[in-house]
């Protein structure tokens, strides 16, 4: 009996003082983050999984996207497709490809970011770097091929 005195004494000392608010607030706070957290993690998945490719996923630390490699841009390769990486801002553009493409063509068309200066086309046999005045001037120019990755740099 002398329990049950004390345990009630004790809930209702509790239940006065607020606690049992507190508690109760507390547990409800931790289950709406965690549902949070989880729901989060649940939406950032199917993002990824219905867009499609990531592009590089490591940043540098003036900002820029992490340059590409044989492996990550054969992974965003599409078949009639050219796919256009902008360096400084991690944009992915996929134009489609057509007989006679050219990449003046592709860096004219697309709305990247300023002062690129080196363009990288990854293609099956390797890589082939281009220098963006010299394209721009009409200087040098490349013919892109159907699932070739186009890296655009600083």
């Amino acid at each position: 009996m002398r329990r049950a005195a004390v345990l009630l004494l004790a809930l209702h000392i509790l239940l006065g003082g607020g606690c049992a608010v507190v508690v109760t607030t507390a547990m409800v706070a931790g289950s709406v983050a965690a549902a949070t957290v989880a729901t989060a993690g649940k939406v950032t998945v199917a993002t990824v999984k219905t867009t499609g490719k990531v592009a590089a996923s490591a940043v540098t630390s003036s900002g820029d996207v992490a340059a590409l490699s044989m492996e990550s841009a054969a992974r965003l390769a599409r078949a009639g497709m050219v796919v256009v990486v902008d360096g400084a801002s991690g944009a992915v553009t996929e134009m489609p490809w057509r007989e006679g493409l050219r990449l003046a063509q592709a860096v004219e068309a697309g709305r990247f970011s300023s002062g690129l200066r080196v363009a990288n086309i990854f293609r099956r046999s390797g890589v082939v770097a281009a220098d963006l005045a010299r394209v721009r001037a009409g200087r040098e120019d490349h013919a892109l091929l159907s699932g070739d990755v186009l890296e655009l740099r600083r």
